[in-house]
């Protein structure tokens, strides 16, 4: 802010006093970045439903950075000190909202995916009977869940027509972002590494292969066999090769 003393008559400003306000609004951030390991010991292996809460086992970092980071130390435990990149990570967003479950008191199930009640009437699979729909209020949940990968540009340099940068692929929704990610990895990979057909479409190139299928499940795996990867019922986790699937 400031006043300019060649605009107008500037003796008339001499002696005054003046004020201002300044006012800024500060906002979190609405996603979560997770490296999200998979652990046969935490109860829910810890997956990430659509809907439902960040477990607390599941460790949350500020940047894609950190998650990533997470990862390549778990790689190296894992593989008794060996060096490492791993390239991709998980990205949840997070909101207030509602969600519709179908619970079953009888067995003690419930899973909550829809986004409303004529939705989750059409989709129970009631096989033990009992299941009722219910809704839900959610606050702080998962909404939606991404495997979130970077293109280096060394990766790009070495597998021409790539482009560096970096990409999600949403994972769950019943595959309702099916086209949208065949877009995303067409622009991260080009054609001339992907494959398309009328059940599923994946990119695979040296060092990193990210597939997405029409169902919703999407993965980006590294040469080791090290992965993340997005359910199309919403889970969600990492697994680290070498690790015998138990971190």
């Amino acid at each position: 802010l400031w006043i300019d003393g060649n605009m107008g008559d500037q003796s008339s400003m001499q002696g005054k006093v003046f004020t201002g306000e300044l006012r800024a609004e500060v906002s979190l951030s609405p996603y979560v970045y997770t490296a999200n390991l998979y652990d046969e010991s935490v109860q829910g292996y810890n997956s990430v439903w659509i809907g439902q809460t960040i477990p607390t086992a599941i460790t949350q970092y500020n940047t894609p950075a950190e998650a990533i980071a997470s990862l390549e130390t778990a790689y190296s435990s894992a593989n008794s000190g060996a060096t490492a990149s791993l390239p991709f990570y998980l990205r949840h967003t997070i909101g207030n909202g509602t969600i519709w479950c179908a619970n079953n008191s009888k067995i003690g199930d419930s899973y909550c995916r829809f986004s409303s009640q004529s939705e989750c009437n059409a989709n129970v699979t009631d096989y033990h009977g009992g299941f009722v729909c219910q809704e839900n209020t959610v606050t702080n949940g998962v909404i939606e869940s991404y495997v979130g990968f970077e293109v280096s540009s060394t990766m790009a340099t070495a597998n021409p027509g790539m482009t560096a940068g970096t990409y999600y692929l949403k994972g769950g929704d019943n595959g309702a972002s099916y086209e949208e990610n065949k877009a995303t990895l067409l622009s991260a990979f080009g054609s001339t590494y992907c494959t398309d057909n009328s059940s599923n479409f994946d990119c695979n190139v040296s060092g990193l292969g990210a597939i997405a299928t029409s169902n919703g499940n999407v993965v980006a795996e590294d040469a080791s066999g090290s992965y993340c990867r997005v359910n199309g019922d919403g889970g969600s986790n990492c697994v680290v090769n070498g690790a015998g699937g138990v971190l």
